[in-house]
């Protein structure tokens, strides 16, 4: 038998989950089910949108979080995440004010060049949503 944990094993054994480990855990689940719907044959394209507003609302949760626990680069990787679904849902407007909040909080040359190029894909969506 391993000696490592098992994640059931540590959810036991470690306290009640946070907010923000809640949230993860939500966001998660959420995303897990967007991918399921994307990979029908036809997806539902009003279920993929409210999927995908869902999990772009709790990627800035959880961004927020970051930035209150003085995690700046993490916030940064979530709100670009929120980025992606926003964008996902037509929600061109709320896609690049996400990705202003990322590069505001981060101070990583790859991924600030990195957010411009995506930015420009998203400013290419056309009329705003």
């Amino acid at each position: 038998m391993s000696s490592f944990p098992t994640p059931r094993r540590i959810l036991r054994e470690t306290a009640e989950p946070t907010a923000q480990e809640k949230l993860v855990v939500h966001k998660n689940t959420i995303i897990l089910q967007l991918e399921a719907v994307r990979k029908q044959v036809s997806p539902n394209p009003t279920v993929v949108r409210s999927l995908a507003l869902e999990a772009a609302v709790l990627e800035e949760k959880i961004a927020d979080g970051h930035v209150a626990d003085g995690k700046p680069e993490d916030a940064a990787t979530n709100f670009i995440s929120a980025a992606s679904c926003w964008k996902e849902a037509g929600q061109k407007t709320d896609a690049l004010r996400a990705l202003d909040r990322a590069r505001e909080l981060s101070t990583n040359s790859a991924l600030q060049r990195w957010i411009k190029n995506y930015e420009k894909q998203v400013q290419s969506m056309g009329p705003v949503a």
